[in-house]
């Protein structure tokens, strides 16, 4: 063997390694192959290559599933307040239309919470070895 062939095996080297960064650096990025990277057991978050990616993934992964908790959570309709007003009176009740103010607010950031805890706790794990 010729002492330039490990010189040109490793700049061939390099060079393919660089060409392959370049060209699927932004893959990290796509929306769909990051959440499907976070949530496969075999790679979690170190099927990244930037960290930051992975901290990306997952906050938009968090996102996602608190707004499916919270439109699973619209889908019930909410309870009225009985009002104690009299035929008279305009059908207004105050403390109804808080209530229910509160309620979605506190419904909001139990989706939130909820979906954050979960996915922190799936992250948590090690990552299977197949």
């Amino acid at each position: 063997m010729c002492p330039n062939g490990s010189f040109y095996g490793a700049t061939l080297a390099n060079h393919l390694k660089n060409t392959l960064n370049e060209k699927f650096s932004g893959l990290e990025k796509v929306n769909s192959l990051s959440v499907a990277t976070i949530l496969d057991p075999r790679f979690k978050q170190a099927g990244f290559t930037n960290q930051s990616n992975a901290q990306a993934a997952v906050e938009r992964l968090t996102q996602e599933c608190a707004s499916l908790i919270d439109g699973s959570a619209e889908d019930v309709p909410l309870e009225t307040a009985t009002t104690s007003a009299t035929a008279g009176e305009e059908n207004y009740n105050l403390w109804a239309l808080l209530d229910n103010y509160v309620e979605s607010q506190h419904r909001t950031s139990s989706a939130s919470a909820s979906a954050a805890v979960e996915i922190q706790s799936q992250n948590r794990g090690s990552q299977i070895i197949s």
